[in-house]
């Protein structure tokens, strides 16, 4: 089994975010996009993913904030 950055992106976004996805160029970002499939329940379906790890990165950046004064490396 591999652990891949998707799935740490899904499993701790912050985590991702601190790790990998800061240092990620817009190019390397709008190629992560999956456009195999384009049909609209898949794109909503996507949407909410994505929905669901913003809400789950800003409760854990939240909650880092409160506990440390400070979010990871200083950043806000």
């Amino acid at each position: 089994m591999t652990f891949s950055d998707e799935e740490m992106k899904m499993r701790d976004p912050l985590l991702y975010e601190q790790m990998i996805g800061q240092y990620l160029t817009e190019d390397e970002v709008n190629d992560m996009v999956d456009r195999s499939d384009l049909r609209l329940s898949n794109i909503l379906i996507k949407h909410m993913d994505v929905v669901q790890s913003n809400i789950i990165h800003g409760l854990q950046k939240e909650m880092e904030v409160r506990i440390h004064g400070s979010s990871f490396y200083g950043h806000p």
